[in-house]
């Protein structure tokens, strides 16, 4: 929408303040904008921009916008809103603030927010002497991250940031779509025509600011266009920038070795780099690695891969550094191993995000992989977006892999683009960009052949229009998709997340969009050209993408692979034809250019592929939530990314190799996935995980409740079932009433440092797991030592237990809590009490293990034949306040207990344990420290 009319309709409606407009005052204050706009424009269609602008506020006044999610230890260094103390006003960013007025205004709140915490986690450049901060901003395919770092660079130049270095991709086309957006968006300038363009119109000046890189300069050989020279930093344009104090320095590089080694040798030759130490001191670094999964991971066995080390090294040479990655998928990123993990050489600090990792929130109006792929597609069943082809590409292909003609499905969406366009013309006349993309593999030389074929077919459609030749099919065909769009846009505009949506018109007669069809097909542009372009987007081919030369819109249809399936944006994005077979889920997911902002024409989206590679997406969309809701998880446990172990969801094999046949699937490339290791995870919250109760207030008190309470419990459960075992190790009651257990867990005191964080919640999911039939008893153990030399604990008439010897104590939060034996409660060997002989020996059988060997069966094992009868398991442990107690004083620690302290290990039934790739802290924190920690140790 013209900008000039976007400011009229702010001033016209106040602001668009937050409050509710009625639609007579919606339609007064259009007509008002209108008129306005008509003396400055004369001739314009007034009638025709009015339900435009009507939809247009409609979104800026109902779309919202939740916060994101940051991770960060409550041990960690505090965020702290520096800039507040220094009375840094943000004169950067509220100039490039002003050209997002286009965003809804909740939108545009919720940036100021986000990037506000952000910046809460890099240090004020003014104050510290020495820092280096690790960070990773996860967000989904073009959800807005650009605008969120652009965002941060802005503010991070505000607040005294010296020198602003943006990894942009490995093509040079990505890297110029994001030189273009930092100029816009931060520089001020045109680097091309030195003219003012974006933030430039608003800030006072832009001569504090360098612009280290430029658009590549071009010229016009045979109206075709030339590539002169590279924008980007390399040798030669190092002695033409030299530092000074009282400037910014901005570089946006590609991520290739020669590049950062060109960087790094600028580095080298000024003024503010030590020789001596090898460090730049007295600067500071802001470096954004945009598609930080994508060649930062080291990929090399040995040591460090080429552009990994030199990411690294460009960290180290900084006294003062920030690194910001930002990526839609984090697989290859929360995988990459901590520096003090075993088997891992580091001889330079390791890109994990090891202090915050911030998740953002898609705004309602946003169309992300969960509305594309909800479900797998069973029975046919798939969202309305989705069209699946049947026919086999491999058909239509050569000997030598090129396509000799198109397969039905790709004409099929061809006129579907078309139609669409149509559509789009009739709503509102279709002045913007309007793009369909075909992704069938990422060979160039296949690209060429595609082109070939749609060429071929869109001469033949307009001369079919134009009545040169007959095809009935076209007709037929066309009058099917008409009839689908009548369809399908009921169906999505039902599924619109927030409050009066735009209005789909589709109320046209056919005999009218057959009319208008026909015309769109023959229109050409100012230069005679047919509007609607087919082109090839790779680097090979002169075809480029400019979008922002089309003042008309651009109409292409793009064939292409590699280059528009990563960071590159198709503006006007309507139909994707995809087809590309990949092994890898970051690759398919980032190849979703279809997500984005679509409102007035959401309900024409369509994504034409295969009913395998839509499952496989579906798969791996739920991979990619998995992932945030243990962001999620992090984030309430108040947890590091240091402190926190993640996995990632193992894949079933997939036919997407040439004629069907299967090949395994991965969250990442292999060799970014070196230090994981499988293991096995529970699908629910809660079930098949061991929550355990093994950290402490520092408090005796609380303890002696705990006791009270655990005495009650086991009074109520009383005499008459209860067992012991063979061993005398335990005290056991089978299948207890599930309602008793949730009662005395919902006694606990809530501790964050325990992994059963909050009992009163766990008590209620036992509840209505036991009201929903899915739990039907627990079994309840109480241990005792049966070597132990800790004084016994009477704790009924029936029931005396000798407590556990556990003295592997960590203090945490200036010695208000105690961690035990790595949080962790139970010895493997005690889950096999509450199962009777009968399932002890089917365990022991399928397993070829033995609960009194060194080789225990492990939890997921044992609780196979609880959950044939829908059991739980509860033990319960008295830890020995004299073992404790030796535990601090080993540790050199002066505090004492003076009470045995009451631990618990829960685990519940109803988890079919899947698959995970766990990365190294999860590793060490859950499968190393119980090995470690205590098993090998315990006193029994």
């Amino acid at each position: 929408m013209d900008k000039l009319l976007i400011e009229i309709l702010d001033r016209v409606f106040n602001g668009f303040n937050g409050q509710k407009i009625y639609e007579e005052e919606l339609d007064e204050g259009i007509e008002k904008a209108l008129n306005t706009y008509e003396m400055l424009n004369p001739g314009i269609d007034k009638e025709g921009l009015k339900q435009h602008l009507k939809d247009y506020i409609h979104e800026i006044m109902y779309v919202t916008h939740k916060n994101g999610t940051v991770v960060y230890g409550k041990d960690s260094t505090k965020p702290l809103e520096w800039w507040k103390e220094r009375g840094i006003e943000w004169e950067r960013y509220n100039a490039f603030e002003q050209t997002l007025s286009h965003l809804p205004k909740e939108v545009r709140k919720t940036l100021d927010e986000d990037t506000d915490k952000i910046m809460s986690f890099l240090p004020d450049p003014s104050k510290n002497d020495v820092f280096s901060i690790l960070g990773l901003v996860v967000g989904f395919v073009q959800m807005g991250k650009t605008t969120n770092y652009t965002s941060i660079i802005n503010k991070a130049l505000d607040g005294g940031y010296d020198i602003v270095l943006v990894l942009a991709g490995l093509t040079e086309d990505l890297r110029n779509q994001t030189q273009k957006r930092t100029e816009e968006s931060v520089i001020g300038i045109n680097t091309d025509t030195q003219t003012k363009t974006g933030i430039g119109h608003i800030v006072s000046s832009q001569d504090d600011i360098v612009a280290c890189t430029t658009r590549n300069i071009n010229r016009i050989v045979k109206d075709e266009v030339e590539v002169v020279s590279s924008g980007d930093f390399d040798c030669k344009k190092m002695g033409s920038i030299v530092y000074k104090k009282d400037k910014k320095y901005v570089f946006v590089i590609k991520k290739r070795p020669a590049n950062l080694k060109a960087f790094m040798d600028w580095v080298r030759n000024q003024p503010f780099y030590d020789e001596e130490t090898g460090k730049a001191v007295e600067v500071s670094l802001l470096k954004i690695d945009d598609e930080s999964d994508q060649a930062s991971p080291n990929t090399s066995a040995k040591s460090m891969s080429t552009t990994n080390r030199n990411i690294r090294c460009i960290i180290e040479m900084f006294e003062k550094s920030v690194y910001l990655g930002y990526t839609a998928t984090a697989f290859a990123n929360v995988i990459i191993p901590t520096d003090n993990y075993k088997g891992v050489k580091n001889e330079l600090p390791d890109l994990f995000p090891k202090d915050f990792i911030y998740m953002l929130e898609p705004p309602s109006n946003y169309m992300g992989p969960d509305e594309f792929f909800e479900y797998e597609g069973k029975n046919g069943k798939v969202t309305p977006y989705t069209r699946i082809s049947t026919d086999d590409i491999e058909d239509y292909k050569d000997d030598n892999g090129m396509l000799e003609t198109l397969p039905e499905s790709l004409k099929e969406s061809i006129l579907y683009y078309l139609l669409a366009g149509t559509f789009r013309s009739l709503r509102n006349g279709l002045k913007k960009h309007h793009s369909m993309l075909v992704h069938i593999d990422i060979y160039k030389l296949s690209h060429n052949s595609i082109r070939r074929q749609v060429d071929k077919y869109m001469n033949h459609i307009r001369k079919v229009v134009k009545g040169e030749k007959i095809d009935d099919s076209i007709w037929e065909r066309l009058f099917n998709l008409y009839q689908d769009i009548w369809k399908t846009t009921p169906l999505i505009s039902s599924r619109v997340k927030y409050e009066n949506p735009s209005i789909f018109e589709i109320d046209f007669p056919y005999s009218l969009v057959k009319e208008k069809f026909s015309e769109y097909v023959c229109s050409k542009d100012s230069e005679g050209e047919y509007k609607v372009k087919v082109m090839e987007i790779n680097s090979d081919s002169d075809d480029k993408l400019k979008y922002d030369q089309c003042s008309e819109g651009l109409h292409v249809i793009a064939i292409g692979g590699n280059i528009l399936s990563r960071g590159f944006t198709l503006d006007g994005l309507v139909v994707s034809y995809f087809r590309r077979s990949t092994p890898q889920v970051d690759t398919l997911l980032q190849a979703c250019r279809w997500n984005g902002y679509h409102d007035e024409y959401r309900d024409l989206i369509r994504v034409y592929t295969t009913s395998n590679l839509y499952n496989l997406f579906c798969t791996a969309t739920r991979i990619t939530l998995n992932l945030m809701d243990q962001f999620r998880k992090m984030a309430e446990d108040e947890k590091t990314p240091n402190d926190f172990g993640l996995t990632l969801l193992d894949i079933k094999d997939y036919a997407i190799g040439k004629n069907g046949n299967k090949r395994k699937v991965k969250p990442t490339a292999p060799n970014k996935m070196r230090n994981v290791r499988k293991i096995r995870t529970s699908k629910k919250p809660y079930d098949g995980e061991a929550l355990d109760i093994s950290a402490f207030p520092l408090d005796d008190r609380e303890q002696i409740n705990r006791m009270k309470d655990t005495k009650e419990f086991l009074e109520e459960l009383g005499p008459d079932n209860m067992e012991s075992g063979d061993d005398g190790g335990a005290y056991y009651w089978r299948h207890t009433t599930p309602l008793t257990v949730a009662n005395y867990i919902d006694r606990f005191t809530p501790c964050s440092f325990a992994r059963l964080k909050h009992p009163s919640k766990v008590a209620e999911y036992i509840r209505e797991s036991f009201y929903d039939g899915k739990l039907s008893g627990i079994d309840v153990a109480i241990v005792s030592m049966r070597r132990g030399k800790s004084k016994p604990v009477r704790l009924t008439p029936e029931v005396e237990v000798v407590p556990a010897n556990r003295k592997y104590v960590k203090l945490f939060q200036n010695e208000k809590y105690f961690e035990v034996s790595g949080g962790h409660t139970f010895t493997p060997r005690h889950v096999a009490y509450g199962l009777s002989s009968e399932e002890i020996k089917h365990v022991e059988d399928n397993t070829e293990k033995t609960f009194k060997g060194s080789s225990v069966p492990n939890i997921n094992e044992s609780m196979a034949p609880r959950e044939q009868r829908k059991a739980g398991m509860l033990l319960i442990y008295l830890y020995s306040d004299d073992a404790l107690n030796q535990g601090f004083e080993e540790k050199g620690h002066e505090v004492r207990v003076n009470k045995p302290y009451v631990a618990i290990s829960l685990v519940l039934p109803g988890s079919k344990s899947e698959k995970a790739y766990a990365n190294s802290v999860y590793l060490q924190k859950y499968l190393e420290n119980i090995a470690e920690g205590y098993l090998a140790n315990e006193n029994q």
